[in-house]
Order: C-alpha cells, then sequence, then structure tokens
C-alpha cells in the first residue's frame, strides 16, 4: 500500500468526535408549577467510559504512547469541525411533537503517518469525539432513541455504520464516539471502504457524522418539572428549556490529545482511545478542537382559562398559574368549557377571552405579546360538545403546542307557549264581540330567565298580516318559576272579521346567542291555516212574538185559542230588531202551518201588504230595508181554516209551528255569518169535542114567602134571572136546530104531600106556556151560530104561578116543586 493511500486512511479513522444533545435529565418528585416555582437544577455531570479501563499504554519508559492509526485536526477555514442540529415534528400540527432531532458534526483530518497502516487492524484510529448534551437530556434517553439502521460515520464518502459498541455513554449528559478496534466490529472492512473511495486524499480526509434521535422515544417518560397528568405537556415531546436553546456541542480530540488502554494483564496496546484530562476532568478547552449548536426548542404552553374567571370552577392541584389554581374543568391540555348563553355564544365572545399562555418552567402567566388563534370559532350548535383547537406563538414568536378546548355551549330549547282562551266556541272558532278581550296563554321554557311573548294577526280570508297587529307585545318575561308560566295582554277591540292568531316566544338570550334557533312563530311551524281563529262580530238582539185571533167568533183571543172546526184563524208573527250588530244580509223567515188546517188564499202578508202565497212553502225573503236600525219590527201574518174533520166526540188540540227567522251577518270584511236563528214560540188551537150541552140554567126560584090565602084569582110571577147557556160545538147541518123545554117534574106541594092544586106556566113575549108534567118548549134556535151561547130571557118572561080563590092552601106552610129543563133537537117531547 502506497504512503499516500495509508496516510490517507489514518488521517480518516484518527477522528473523535464529542456530541451533546439537550434532553432533561431523571425525574424527582416535585412541586406543582406555581405553588412554589422550583428551582431549575439539573442533576450533576457525571461521567464514565473517559478513562482507560486496564491503564494507559506507555512505553518501556512509562511514557504514554499511541500505536495505531494518527491522525490531526486541520485547521483550514473551511477544515475546522462544525455542528448542525435539526428538528422536525411527526408532521402533525403539534411543533414539538414526536418526530426527530438530526445530529449532523463535519470536520477534516490527516492521517500522519503512513507507516502506521500496519498498526490500524489491531488498535484502530487513534481518535476520540465527546458528544456533550444539554443538561436537561440524558444519555441514556438519547442511546435509546437513536434509530441504529441509520447511523452513519461518513468516512470521504464511505458509510461506516454505527454500532452500540463505538457510540456509548460517556456520563449523564455525555456521550463518547471513537473508532477504536475495541468500538469498531469490521475494522478491516471500513479501512478498505474508505481507501477505495475514489478522491482519497490522506491529507484531507472529510469525515461526516450522522445520527436520527426518536423524540417520541427519547421522551417518553416526559420532563423532570412537568407535574401535568401523565406528563402530557412533555411526554413524547421535545424537551422545554428555560432559555427555549437547547445547547450541542462535540469535542474532538485528535490523536495528539488522547491516550490509548492497554490490554490487560499485558502491556501491549489496545484497541480504544480516551481523551487527555487534567486533573481527573475533561478540559476540551486544551486538548480538544469544539463545534456547538443551539436548537430552538420551546419553554412555554396553552393552558386555556376564563379571563373573567367566570368558568374558573376547578382547583386543580396540578396547574398553579401566578399562584392560582383555579382553572376551567378538567385537567392541564384537557379543560372543559361549559357555558351558558348569558354573555352570547361561544362565538360571540372576544377572541382572546380564553386566551392564556404559561411558562412551563415558573407558572407564570405569558399571554401578554402571545399571538394565539382558535379554530372553529364556533361549536357545531347548542348542547354539542366542540373540540376547539388553540394555536399560536408566544410573546417571543416561538411556535406552542396546540390544545384542544371541549366546549359545551349548553343550554335548552324547549321553550313552549299556548294561549288557554280562545279554543273555538263556534263554528267560526273563538267568537268575539268588538270589544277588548283578555287573551290568557301558559309558557314554560327550562332556561330562559329574559324575554317576551309576541302575537300578531292575519285576516283569515287573505292570510295577510292586518296592518296595526303584524307584531305586538303580549307580556314581557322576567322571571321564570321553572314550570308553566301564566301570560296575559288584553286585546283590543277588533273591527268585525275572521282572524288567525299567531304567537311565538321570545328568548332574548337565545336570539342574541344564536339568531337561527330562536323560536318561531306559530305559523312557521303549523301554517297560518293551522292557527287558533277568531272571529269579531256584532250579533243582533232580536226578540219574536207570535199570537192567534180567531176570526169567526167571540172571543177572539186566547190562550189556548178556543176554535170550532171551520173556524177561521189568523196567525201573527212579529220580530223586532231590539239591538243592532253588524248588518244583516239575507234575512228570510220560514213559516210553517199547524196541521188540520187550510191556507186561505191571498192572506199572506207582509208589514201589511199582501205578498205571494209561495212565501208559506219557500220561506219568505225579507228586503234589505226592514230590520237595519234598533226598533224595526217584521210583522207577517197568514189565515187558514180548521179542517172539519177535527170534529170529533173527543176534544183536540192543534198546536202551531214556531215561525224562523235566519240569515247572515255582513263583517266589516265582507264576510258574511249566519245568525243564530230566532224562532217564535208554539201557540196552542184547542178544538173542543162535538156535541150540544146545557151548561147552565136558572138558580132556584121562588114565588115570596108570607103569600096571603087567595080569596080570589090570583098569579105570582118566580123572582130569578131566567138565563140559560147551552154549548153547541157540532158540524153545521140542515137538522142543526134544538130548543129548550121545560116540566114540571114534583107538583107543588108540602113537607106533608099536599098538593097545591095551582096552574105553573112559563110566560115568554105576552104568552103563557103552560109547565106540566110534559115537555113544553120554552125557547128554540135555528143552530147555526156555535160555540158558547147564552139564551137570556127578558126580565118580564119567566115561571108564572097561578091560584083561584077555590084553591086550597094551607095557611103557614111552604109548597115545593121542581121543574126540570131540557136542551134537544127534534121534537119536543
Amino acid at each position: 500500500m502506497n504512503k499516500k493511500i495509508v496516510t490517507d486512511l489514518l488521517s480518516l479513522f484518527l477522528l473523535s468526535v464529542i456530541l451533546t444533545v439537550g434532553i432533561f435529565g431523571l425525574s424527582k418528585p416535585v412541586n406543582a408549577v406555581g405553588v412554589t416555582p422550583p428551582t431549575i437544577a439539573y442533576d450533576p455531570d457525571t461521567y464514565e467510559n473517559i478513562t482507560p479501563t486496564n491503564g494507559t499504554n506507555s512505553n518501556i519508559f512509562g511514557q504514554p504512547k499511541i500505536d495505531g492509526g494518527k491522525v490531526v485536526q486541520l485547521t483550514g477555514a473551511d477544515q475546522l469541525p462544525k455542528l448542525n442540529v435539526t428538528y422536525t415534528n411527526d408532521s402533525s400540527n403539534d411543533p414539538w411533537k414526536g418526530g426527530k432531532i438530526g445530529f449532523h458534526w463535519e470536520s477534516h483530518v490527516e492521517l500522519t503517518n503512513y507507516l502506521d497502516v500496519i498498526n490500524i487492524p489491531a488498535q484502530g484510529f487513534a481518535f476520540v469525539a465527546i458528544i456533550n448534551l444539554p443538561k436537561h437530556v440524558s444519555s441514556e434517553d438519547v442511546l435509546k432513541a437513536i434509530d441504529w439502521d441509520n447511523a452513519y460515520l461518513k468516512i470521504n464518502g464511505a458509510n461506516i455504520k454505527l454500532t452500540e459498541g463505538g457510540l456509548m455513554s460517556a456520563g449523564n449528559h455525555t456521550l463518547r464516539f471513537g473508532m477504536g478496534s475495541w468500538d469498531n466490529g469490521n475494522i478491516v472492512g471500513s479501512i478498505f471502504n474508505i481507501i477505495t473511495q475514489p478522491g482519497f486524499n490522506a491529507g484531507n480526509i472529510p469525515i461526516v457524522f450522522d445520527i436520527t434521535v426518536d423524540v417520541a422515544k427519547m421522551t417518553a417518560s416526559g420532563d423532570k418539572y412537568d407535574t401535568s397528568p401523565n406528563k402530557v405537556l412533555t411526554k413524547g415531546k421535545l424537551q422545554p428549556s428555560t432559555t427555549k436553546l437547547a445547547d450541542f456541542s462535540v469535542d474532538f480530540y485528535d490523536s495528539n490529545n488522547v491516550v490509548q488502554d492497554r490490554v490487560w494483564p499485558g502491556i501491549s496496546p489496545g484497541g480504544r482511545f480516551y481523551p487527555k484530562l487534567t486533573n481527573g476532568a475533561l478540559n476540551p478547552t486544551t486538548y480538544a478542537k469544539t463545534s456547538t449548536f443551539k436548537l430552538p426548542t420551546w419553554n412555554s404552553y396553552i393552558s386555556p382559562w376564563d379571563t373573567t374567571n367566570k368558568y374558573n370552577s376547578f382547583a386543580d392541584t396540578t396547574e398553579y398559574v401566578d399562584n392560582n389554581n383555579l382553572n376551567l374543568p378538567g385537567t392541564t391540555n384537557n379543560r372543559t368549557l361549559t357555558m351558558g348563553l348569558s354573555e352570547g355564544s361561544f362565538a360571540q365572545q372576544p377572541t382572546n377571552r380564553f386566551n392564556r399562555v404559561v411558562n412551563f418552567f415558573t407558572g407564570k402567566n405569558e399571554t401578554t405579546g402571545a399571538t394565539l388563534a382558535h379554530t372553529p370559532t364556533q361549536t357545531l350548535g347548542l348542547n354539542q360538545q366542540t373540540n376547539i383547537l388553540y394555536t399560536g406563538k408566544d410573546a417571543g414568536g416561538t411556535a406552542l403546542s396546540p390544545v384542544t378546548l371541549k366546549v359545551l355551549e349548553k343550554y335548552a330549547v324547549d321553550g313552549t307557549v299556548k294561549p288557554t282562551n280562545l279554543e273555538p266556541d263556534s263554528q267560526w272558532g273563538k267568537l268575539l264581540t268588538s270589544a277588548p278581550y283578555q287573551v290568557n296563554a301558559v309558557w314554560r321554557a327550562s332556561n330562559l330567565t329574559a324575554g317576551s311573548i309576541h302575537y300578531r294577526l292575519y285576516n283569515k280570508t287573505t292570510q295577510k298580516l292586518v296592518g296595526t297587529f303584524e307584531d305586538k307585545l303580549f307580556q314581557t318575561i322576567s322571571t321564570n318559576n321553572g314550570g308553566d308560566n301564566l301570560a296575559t295582554t288584553t286585546l283590543p277591540a277588533l273591527a268585525s272579521g275572521q282572524y288567525y292568531f299567531d304567537y311565538k316566544l321570545l328568548d332574548d338570550t337565545l336570539s342574541k346567542a344564536y339568531p337561527n334557533l330562536a323560536y318561531k312563530w306559530q305559523s312557521e311551524q303549523t301554517g297560518i291555516s293551522n292557527l287558533k281563529a277568531i272571529t269579531v262580530a256584532g250579533f243582533p238582539t232580536i226578540s219574536k212574538e207570535s199570537y192567534l185571533k180567531n176570526l169567526s167568533r167571540t172571543p177572539e183571543t186566547g190562550k189556548p185559542l178556543i176554535a170550532l172546526a171551520g173556524d177561521t184563524v189568523q196567525e201573527t208573527i212579529t220580530f223586532t230588531l231590539d239591538k243592532m250588530g253588524d248588518s244583516l244580509a239575507d234575512k228570510k223567515v220560514s213559516v210553517a202551518l199547524p196541521g188540520n188546517v187550510t191556507y186561505e188564499k191571498g192572506s199572506l202578508s207582509l208589514n201589511g201588504t199582501v205578498i205571494p202565497d209561495d212565501g208559506i212553502q219557500n220561506g219568505i225573503s225579507i228586503p234589505a230595508q226592514y230590520l237595519t236600525k234598533a226598533g224595526d219590527k217584521v210583522t207577517i201574518t197568514y189565515k187558514y181554516k180548521i179542517d172539519t174533520n177535527t170534529a170529533t166526540t173527543n176534544a183536540i188540540d192543534l198546536p202551531t209551528k214556531s215561525a224562523v227567522l235566519s240569515g247572515n251577518i255582513a263583517l266589516s270584511d265582507g264576510t258574511k255569518l249566519p245568525f243564530t236563528e230566532v224562532k217564535t214560540d208554539a201557540n196552542l188551537i184547542q178544538i173542543p169535542k162535538q156535541e150540544l150541552a146545557l151548561v147552565d140554567v136558572p138558580d132556584d126560584f121562588t114565588f115570596g114567602n108570607d103569600l096571603p090565602v087567595p080569596t080570589q084569582a090570583v098569579s105570582y110571577k118566580a123572582k130569578g134571572d131566567f138565563s140559560f147557556d147551552v154549548k153547541d160545538t157540532r158540524l153545521p147541518s140542515t137538522d142543526s136546530v134544538w130548543q129548550l123545554s121545560g116540566r114540571l117534574t114534583t107538583p107543588f106541594k108540602t113537607a106533608e104531600g099536599k098538593e097545591l092544586n095551582a096552574g105553573l106556566y112559563f110566560s115568554h113575549n105576552g104568552n103563557k106556556i103552560p109547565i106540566t108534567k110534559d115537555n113544553a118548549m120554552i125557547y128554540q134556535n135555528d143552530g147555526v151560530k156555535k160555540g158558547d151561547i147564552s139564551v137570556d130571557f127578558p126580565s118580564s118572561d119567566g115561571l108564572l104561578l097561578e091560584l083561584s080563590n077555590s084553591t086550597y092552601t094551607q095557611a103557614d106552610t111552604t109548597y115545593q116543586g121542581a121543574v126540570t129543563w131540557e136542551l134537544s133537537t127534534g121534537p119536543v117531547k
């Protein structure tokens, strides 16, 4: 092998790199941040694997010596060591979650003695690198997180795969890397790959060191000072730093600044190299070429809370901020906001109301100057828990890990309102007069604290809103009993017409926060035609009267009216408009004849004017000019004759039939509504049984007391009223003549039976009619007149008793006899 090649190989393998990566130290119990913010003090540095295990390799004089490939650091402007550390997250929206730390170190060295090539297979390359990690990072965590499949040292472009034998712990925050034969299991193969790369130059060998660290594995246990539940703030994330910088450095010790181990128990040189020390301590300033890099990280986190303190109801012992542990319910990074709508919806709150940035290490509120945003800006809707993601940067512009705030806008949209006294009481809905009317309603709504009830009116015919009633206040609401609440309003006097009553509940809080969820008009839910119907109408007051008149006899009237078969009866019906309402239209009177009568044609009249007879069958239309103002009357008369078939041996009652006034009222909107029919009371016509009867005869009569015993012929006239009452309800006929007769049924005699020999006569019109034991007619009637007939004799007529001087009489004695009066037809018997 030529000298240049050997020199280049030795230069290549005499690298010694020291890498320092920032990761928190071992966890110890600490108080919650903010109660008494802990002093940020990390574990003191400890070291291992920085001194030879079997003693230092030395010459025969006991002086340290180096066997193996010796390389020295070149010092040109582009040859000194350079360090670059990068961080990329796991492609999530969290800038510090998971991902990789990429560690890239590079330098240029020279292989000083090509003859050393004979020692390289036995001892390796004489260099060591010390990797210094940030004080909050442990070497143990880094080693378990290295991606060994992609850890390489590239020398002159040749990849040399790193193993745990070549990269090991050098302390709690330090790693060591070497290429001694004990550090690399394939030192011969690695040398071959290096020297066979194109352009190999032992005087200027480029070296590149690349490793990748899995952050999620490295920080699986979280940070020492993380008091959040399950260390949610730091577990699996790039570690925070008080300065927001993680300090990395690599101390490179070349062959002039290392010592070599030896084989135990012999004194032959070993295959591992260590840095020179000063008084047993590392002294990179004297012995190494150091390259550094500051990796940006974070020191604050987003912790949503309510800046007004209204919803900070949970005393969380794991999170104190400015010595205050009142937080939103939940835990760090898992807060919940359950809010009402008294201050509006979540979207209507100030955008910074729930913003808070907290310093991880000091527990101080560092929101000032930070720029935060949240998405979405509104929830999914009422009673739907929504994850609101808070993102942003701290006051220094450092990106912060996003945090989800679970927001629930809790509000019951269960309001109802219902009028309670507008239920239909007629075929036209609720019937009202044109006067103020109190409308009652009941409402309920679980969360309503301030609001109102509104109403409006629709014209029922056009289904358009009524002018001044497009939106009227029913009642303001300021209290809620949690159940059924009562409400009232006074509906002003309305013009006559038909209306629909529309109503809605207004929740001020709900309407402000969620206008789209505001309670709707009832018509918007059920349709206009399904609303409560109201009819405002002025119904008239109409009185009625009906009476009968018998035109065939006297008396003419009476209740019941007495009439005989064949009599003519006049029926009179009167309707009086006592109180005016809305104007009347389509007025009509229907009449009906009682049974067993015959209408008298041409007798139908309206207010004294004869009208066509067909009104009896079809009803009588009342002209528009009638019944237009209070006091107007409509009078209808008509006549009928009692049929002869009503004359029987039994009395008959003929009830009349009610006359009916019907029609409509015309409302102001043109609607016509039928008013309640007005019916007359039925009357009664009473037809006596067909008979001829003697109803009444003269009272008992006397010829006087203390009469003298006659000494000559003498006559005595009976005292009293000789009148008879006869009832004749027979049908007219040719043999309807009747007569009254009398006969002496008991002769005049004393109590002892002694008869009086005297003559008894009925004096009538100057004639003396003997009254004997045989009937003697005293009066005859042609039978034309019917009904109750009075037969009244003049005072000159009556019974006459004649005595002669030869008549025997007994003094101081009473004589008594009996006369029977008889009503008969046909010959007098």
